[in-house]
């Protein structure tokens, strides 16, 4: 679905999971963020609609971003739309503060070219590739390290080349024929 990496609008940020999954501790980082990064855009794709509910239920969500400066607050889009925001992303920041099982948006997100940073809830440590911030997202002490990580992140002109190689090994790590091939050999021998 992914086709080829494109060019990445600059110190672009997403946020697409659903709301509770830590869009509370990143509004809380926002304005520092914003602060230390040129031209930072954020666009968050989030909620309750995409696991079927009639209502976004993200009201609290969309209040603690109005006003601020470079942030698209969309909810839920199709997932053609998801695809493109994705590519054009430069960083995926999951602020997670829920035990991730697997965690899709980290793999969608890498394999499209963001570079993500996030947190280390549930398995995130394992599935993303990036930067992995340990800790309680919740705490003063986890904001300050993900808002000077995230920062210096930005200013790193090595990043693209980094998300590149990550969206490479991504692609392959994540990929559907390898995924079916090793549970062939673990059923069938």
């Amino acid at each position: 679905e992914y086709g080829e990496v494109q060019t990445k609008q600059k110190n672009s940020f997403i946020f697409c999971s659903v709301p509770d999954r830590g869009l509370a501790v990143l509004a809380d980082c926002y304005d520092e963020l914003y602060r230390n990064i040129p031209g930072m855009t954020l666009t968050i794709t989030s909620d309750y609609r995409l696991w079927g509910a009639y209502s976004p239920m993200n009201d609290q969500y969309v209040r603690k971003f109005l006003g601020k400066p470079g942030v698209r607050f969309l909810g839920a889009v199709s997932r053609e739309q998801l695809i493109q925001e994705q590519k054009l992303a430069q960083f995926h920041a999951y602020s997670c503060t829920y035990d991730e099982l697997f965690c899709y948006a980290s793999a969608e997100c890498q394999v499209a070219g963001c570079y993500p940073i996030s947190s280390s809830a549930g398995a995130l440590d394992t599935t993303n590739m990036g930067k992995v911030i340990y800790g309680n997202p919740n705490s003063p002490e986890w904001k300050r390290e993900f808002i000077d990580t995230v920062s210096k992140s930005a200013n790193n002109p090595d990043i693209l080349g980094m998300a590149e190689d990550i969206s490479n090994l991504a692609r392959e790590r994540f990929s559907l024929g390898r995924i079916l091939q090793k549970w062939d050999k673990v059923f069938c021998g």
